[in-house]
């Protein structure tokens, strides 16, 4: 059992603020200053640095599939890391470097070799792919090493549920013509997660661990007050760094539990090895 601890969470904050001048402008320096990480991300990149201490591992060539930018600035310090996105205007938020990359890219259909990578990671990617989510995973099983790990955190529930907006938050999005609604996100529950391993071939499960919120009901606050627009820019950036920063450390909890203790939503931190 992992225990992700508000020192594991405090260490990710120290490593982004450690990275702010490594940022490629001004603008993008000052609002990750103020407002580093959405809540639950705190735990996911924390949940994979400790994995790789623990495990005393050092990859050396390392593929960030869509996720967050800062974890691919946290690892770019010791690895060569391509950050990867299908949304070209995430490049804008790459400082190139002989460590540090972008690339274009279509999470479900990848245009590395197979086995390239040592460590392939995935933070709050899955849920947002409609429809095609194994087949990415599949993706990224193939472009990692023998012996190397993939790494996934997507979240989940304990009553599958797929969630559309009347707004856009990520681009390529899945849209129904009919209402003009953009897919957000599926929550999977335990039926949807056991099928999506049941569909994974040549790889071992190192870890899988399910972090619920604290409070039922606490995540789908925490998105009404951060989806709230009021006053300028500046005023909203200051309210979601200040939700994100506290609930940063206090939406899920510190220990995993399984589906049986599930509530409305949860974050499933998976770590694959290839065989």
């Amino acid at each position: 059992m992992t225990v992700i601890s508000y020192y594991d969470r405090l260490k990710v904050l120290g490593r982004i603020y450690a990275s702010l001048p490594r940022l490629p402008n001004l603008s993008l320096k000052i609002v990750t200053l103020l407002d580093p990480l959405v809540a639950t991300r705190n735990s996911e990149f924390a949940y994979l640095i400790k994995f790789l201490e623990q495990m005393k591992l050092a990859p050396k060539r390392i593929l960030d599939v869509s996720s967050p930018f800062a974890l691919a600035y946290i690892l770019s310090r010791r690895a060569k890391v391509i950050k990867t996105d299908i949304d070209p205007i995430e490049g804008r938020n790459i400082s190139l470097s002989k460590n540090l990359s972008f690339r274009r890219e279509d999470a479900t259909s990848l245009s590395f070799p197979a086995n390239s990578f040592d460590l392939v990671y995935s933070a709050s990617v899955l849920e947002h792919i409609y429809g095609k989510y194994i087949g990415a995973v599949q993706e990224m099983i193939r472009v990692t090493k023998r012996g190397g790990y993939v790494y996934l955190a997507f979240s989940v529930a304990k009553k599958y549920k797929e969630e559309w907006l009347d707004f856009s938050i990520y681009a390529h999005q899945a849209k129904r013509l009919q209402t003009e609604e953009n897919f957000f996100q599926y929550r999977f529950d335990r039926r949807h997660v056991k099928e999506m391993l049941a569909n994974l071939k040549g790889v071992e499960i190192v870890r899988r661990e399910i972090y619920w919120e604290r409070k039922e009901g606490a995540y789908d606050r925490h998105f009404s007050l951060h989806a709230k627009r009021f006053g300028g820019k500046v005023i909203v950036l200051l309210k979601n760094s200040f939700i994100d920063t506290f609930l940063g450390f206090n939406l899920l909890e510190n220990r995993p539990r399984g589906f049986s203790q599930a509530r409305s939503f949860g974050d499933c931190y998976l770590i694959l090895r290839k065989k």
